[in-house]
């Protein structure tokens, strides 16, 4: 029977500190030629490495959430692809291309208050930065 493999991609320190807590464990994380696999059991009646992708995406992000909490300064752990290993040692790699495209935008407004004379209102009210930096000092 065929065996499922997740190549992992994070910080190697901190797969190798994953390593050691999972190691009695389901799923665990292995490694091989200073490459960090999760496997699990579970996978090994899957037909498709699209479903041990799918099956992989939770835990994984689960580990990445727990990672984070643990070490603070770790990087993302994320899948880099899918690899079965046949009975025979034979191994077939699965790559699957996703994209994550961030945007940040920020928008800006000021508004004039007139008075019935149809001039400025001048305002005294301290900016509010201004008061969370008292209030934090």
């Amino acid at each position: 029977m065929a065996e499922w493999r997740v190549l992992l991609q994070g910080n190697n320190f901190d797969l190798q500190e994953l390593e050691k807590i999972l190691q009695d464990h389901e799923p665990r994380i292995i490694q091989e030629n200073g490459r960090f696999y999760l496997k699990s059991k579970d996978w090994e009646q899957l037909e498709e490495a699209e479903q041990v992708r799918d099956r992989a995406k939770p835990i994984i992000g689960l580990l990445d959430n727990a990672a984070y909490v643990h070490f603070r300064d770790t990087d993302p752990i994320t899948i880099g692809h899918i690899v079965r290993v046949d009975v025979d040692g034979y191994r077939q790699n699965f790559v699957f291309a996703e994209g994550h495209l961030t945007f940040h935008a920020r928008v800006r407004a000021t508004a004039t208050v007139t008075g019935p004379n149809v001039q400025p209102v001048e305002s005294n009210q301290e900016h509010s930065i201004i008061r969370i930096l008292r209030v934090s000092t």
